[in-house]
């Protein structure tokens, strides 16, 4: 009887629906088909940022789905390989199962191509669901298939669409601050700090003070920004990361290749040139000599009547001596065994501003340099010496970020930028106000955008605070302008 099928099988892998990654739910679903995105083709050149704003979905998740995309899609099989694999008729789970002998028995005998398949189609197992694995040929990893997969388009963009594109990633004004401070000079690179207790392992201070304290959102914020141009990245380091739950707590056990016992102790070696006899240090030590146990000579020189040959390991549960021990890695956070080249490489960066972007992030980033502006001309001096790094001290010593800060005479203003795709709640309006009583200004000005909550405009109206309001930060300086 035929089987049926809801969906052809794809050709290639730009062509595997999106929603057979490893880690989708039916929420991720909902969002994907909202977003039109349907193939690992569609995933590879989204844009996380702008596209979670308009469904639910965090933009680090969209990230992680679509690094695994690209990751992917970047995979080039062996054409031999896999004509062998599909002649035999092999599923993709069987081929991301075979080892290397099986592998050269399947195919023919190369080690060097061998062991490169191998490294490529481990991926799969990490990122395809595995009832997916069961279910496609290998038939997909056609190399003529997937070279022609173009890669994402993050360059080449003319300048009017480079200008948009980076209007929409830095109309989240908390990335937009930090571009300026690197922008201002005042943050000269971003450096990671390594924090294994959290989920990344590692921490960007300075970003993570401005943007938000959860490192996996600043992370995202900050390969996006690279991925646009806007900031270049330099290595810095690389974590082994579990393949099973992500987190940076995998670990090299020793094992005794013998009992598996992990009770195992590294002995150093000796080896007696007289007579040839080789044995465990501590088997040649005496009361105040070495003694070899063979031929009852004192050993007196190293390099002259004996050597130490290297390192033998002891099982203290089987007794077991040998010169190798069994690898494995041991995830401390989800308890998984990981075979050795399973587990997850990543690299880490630092990242510095793009310096060929600056013009192009001035224009971009233009709005605040207008109220700065229009503060100038009615005598206000923005930023004043006591600010420093976009911050300025309080009363209570707390260090406080703002957009704009200026002072006239004995006046001082304390202008904030708020965003939300809906409304801005009131939540804005105690920050702001915590932050102006701590500081002692005279005048509190919220700008925002599109809109204020009935709640955070009464309480701006009962502690004075002044909003301006509107779809676009553009009016809103307009605004600002005619009525301040």
């Amino acid at each position: 009887m035929k089987k049926k099928t809801s969906r052809p099988e794809p050709s290639c892998l730009a062509d595997l629906p999106a929603v057979h990654l490893v880690g989708f739910d039916d929420k991720d679903a909902t969002a994907f088909a909202q977003l039109k995105i349907h193939t690992l083709a569609d995933l590879q050149s989204c844009n996380p940022v702008g596209m979670a704003k308009s469904v639910r979905i965090a933009p680090s998740r969209l990230m992680r789905y679509r690094n695994m995309a690209r990751v992917l899609l970047a995979l080039r099989f062996d054409r031999e390989i896999v004509e062998a694999l599909v002649e035999k008729q092999y599923r993709l789970m069987q081929a991301v199962e075979l080892g290397e002998k099986q592998l050269l028995q399947a195919a023919f005998q190369d080690k060097q191509r061998a062991a490169a398949f191998l490294q490529a189609v481990s991926h799969l197992g990490m990122f395809v669901q595995k009832p997916v694995l069961k279910e496609l040929s290998v038939e997909i990893l056609t190399p003529s298939a997937a070279a022609d997969v173009p890669p994402p388009a993050e360059t080449g963009l003319d300048r009017g669409a480079e200008k948009k594109r980076y209007a929409e990633l830095l109309a989240n004004n908390k990335v937009a601050t930090l571009v300026e401070r690197m922008l201002e000079g005042w943050i000269k690179e971003l450096t990671p700090r390594w924090e294994l207790n959290t989920k990344l392992g590692y921490v960007y201070p300075e970003a993570e003070e401005i943007i938000d304290p959860n490192n996996t959102v600043v992370d995202a914020a900050l390969k996006e920004l690279q991925a646009a141009g806007i900031l270049e990245r330099i290595f810095f380091d690389k974590l082994f990361r579990c393949p099973f739950c992500n987190y940076p707590t995998v670990i090299l056990r020793y094992s005794c290749i013998r009992c598996g016992s992990r009770n195992i102790r590294p002995e150093g070696m000796i080896q007696h040139y007289r007579c040839g006899h080789v044995d465990l240090a501590r088997n040649f030590k005496a009361e105040k000599s070495l003694v070899c146990r063979q031929c009852g000579i004192e050993l007196e020189s190293l390099g002259k009547d004996y050597s130490k040959p290297g390192i033998m390991y002891q099982c203290q549960q089987c007794g077991d001596i040998s010169g190798s021990v069994y690898k494995r890695m041991f995830c401390y956070n989800c308890s998984s065994i990981v075979e050795k080249d399973k587990e997850l490489l990543e690299d880490i960066w630092v990242y510095k501003l793009n310096k060929e972007k600056q013009d192009l992030l001035m224009e971009v980033l233009n709005p605040k340099k207008k109220i700065i502006g229009i503060l100038t001309g009615r005598g206000f001096h923005p930023n004043p010496r006591r600010t420093s790094a976009g911050k300025i001290r309080g009363i209570s010593e707390t260090q406080h970020h703002f957009d704009i800060y200026a002072e006239k005479e004995a006046t001082t203003l304390l202008i904030e930028i708020a965003t939300d795709e809906n409304q801005v709640e009131i939540t804005s309006l105690y920050n702001l106000f915590a932050k102006a009583r701590d500081l002692g200004v005279d005048h509190a000005v919220l700008f925002a955008v599109p809109a204020a909550s009935a709640a955070a405009e009464r309480y701006a109206a009962y502690y004075r605070i002044t909003v301006f309001k509107g779809d676009n930060l553009a009016g809103i300086i307009d605004s600002f302008d005619a009525g301040f």
